[in-house]
């Protein structure tokens, strides 16, 4: 269960806002957290404020998952995680999983000309899904995708380089992947859908990784936290 997508809510503020609501979570969300523990549901900490991320720590009974999120340390955004949260986060048992969208992963990728384009993405996109049967929206979603799809981003290196952060911090048994495939506009150079995974294992065997290691980042970590 992520607690949280863009905005607050009843249970907890979000990241993304700048001023907060509850100061993390709120009364009915702490009871929604220890509900969660009782039917054996997982929480999630991506999308939540840094204030939401250790209320949820203090009140979860279980460990917890970050399921889409990067390292602060080499890309400051409050999307991200800092080294004291991927650290506590571990502590109480859970798995951090690294989000691949640019923005995340690479402080100069943003620029005007991208903004530009994924706002006209993001008005078509809307437009589209209001009336799927108008051939000017449709054509005109699909275009701007193509146009997303294929726009130049950070290198599945740059992915690779957030995993060996986290797990010089805290050990490869607390990291895994967490694409966003289905939530980002635009996908790494040479990870531009799950087809090209074996990239990831490529890069980190060449780094050293064992296989063991190499197979619980690429998704056994999350799947032993599961059980």
């Amino acid at each position: 269960l992520t607690l949280c997508h863009n905005a607050h809510n009843q249970l907890c503020d979000s990241a993304a806002p700048a001023e907060a609501k509850w100061g993390g979570l709120s009364a009915w969300g702490r009871e929604v957290v220890r509900e969660c523990n009782r039917l054996g549901i997982l929480p999630d900490c991506s999308h939540a404020s840094d204030d939401t991320f250790y209320n949820l720590l203090e009140v979860s009974e279980h460990p917890i998952v970050a399921s889409h999120s990067s390292c602060r340390a080499l890309c400051p955004h409050k999307r991200n995680m800092s080294d004291e949260m991927i650290r506590s986060l571990a502590s109480s048992g859970g798995v951090m999983q690294i989000n691949f969208y640019p923005c995340f992963i690479d402080p100069d990728f943003r620029d005007e000309r991208f903004a530009a384009l994924c706002d006209e993405y993001e008005k078509y996109q809307e437009l589209y899904r209001s009336d799927l049967y108008n051939e000017v929206y449709r054509e005109r979603y699909f275009e701007l995708r193509s146009r997303m799809n294929a726009y130049p981003a950070p290198s599945v290196q740059r992915v690779v380089e957030h995993i060996d952060h986290a797990v010089q911090l805290v050990g490869a048994e607390h990291v895994g992947l967490g694409s966003d495939f289905d939530g980002i506009e635009v996908a790494p150079e040479g990870l531009r859908d799950i087809s090209a995974y074996p990239a990831v294992s490529s890069a980190l065997r060449a780094k050293g990784y064992s296989e063991d290691d190499i197979a619980g980042i690429m998704g056994g970590n999350f799947l032993r936290l599961l059980k």
